[in-house]
């Protein structure tokens, strides 16, 4: 029997599991920066390990294989759009003017990390398939919204908001880097695209 003072500490569940989720959300957080660097040929186990300094073998824990690991990548990349989305005011804008300047606030902040702009770009070029689960997500809420806003055919022009959301992101996050985002004038070209006839 050990003295008291010996006992190794207890750890109840609830602390494991805390900290067990700390460690998958390092093990994501990871995974999008290893996939925004190397693409999806480049997204391992191993590497996801590496980067984020925890033990080897600690991805394959939370993520058996690599489509289970990309879905959580998909999720959380969603979840960081949403963040983006929601701190810019409420979910439904009150206007297509305010749609506009919500939609070019987002573009701005997504650019902001650029790490998450590009692992975007690295799914849509590498695992399409799983992109177009994420891309399908953000297209229905936007259609719903651009109904709430009695836009003219919102599916068609969903489509349209969200390619030139997608185009700006890519060229800003890559060929046009140096060249600093306009969110008014990006701003005016959604209203004008949901405003044409």
């Amino acid at each position: 029997m050990h003295p008291r003072g010996d006992r190794p500490p207890r750890v109840s569940r609830v602390q494991d599991e805390g900290r067990s989720s700390l460690h998958r959300d390092a093990v994501v957080e990871a995974a999008v920066r290893v996939l925004a660097d190397r693409g999806v040929a480049g997204l391992s186990d191993h590497a996801v390990d590496a980067e984020c300094a925890l033990p080897a073998g600690t991805t394959r824990t939370f993520f058996p294989d690599l489509p289970s690991l990309v879905t959580a990548i998909v999720d959380d990349l969603i979840r960081r759009d949403g963040e983006i989305w929601t701190s810019l005011g409420s979910l439904t804008p009150t206007s297509v003017a305010d749609f506009a300047d919500r939609i070019a606030g987002w573009v701005e902040r997504a650019l902001a990390d650029l790490v998450g702009a590009r692992a975007r770009i690295q799914l849509f070029l590498g695992a399409p398939e799983r992109a177009a689960a994420g891309h399908a997500a953000i297209l229905e809420v936007l259609v719903v919204v651009l109904d709430v806003l009695r836009v003219p055919q919102p599916h068609d022009r969903g489509r349209l908001v969200v390619d030139l959301v997608s185009g700006t992101v890519l060229h800003h996050g890559s060929v046009r880097r140096s060249e600093p985002f306009d969110p008014p004038t990006f701003a005016a070209g959604v209203r004008r695209l949901l405003a044409a006839r």
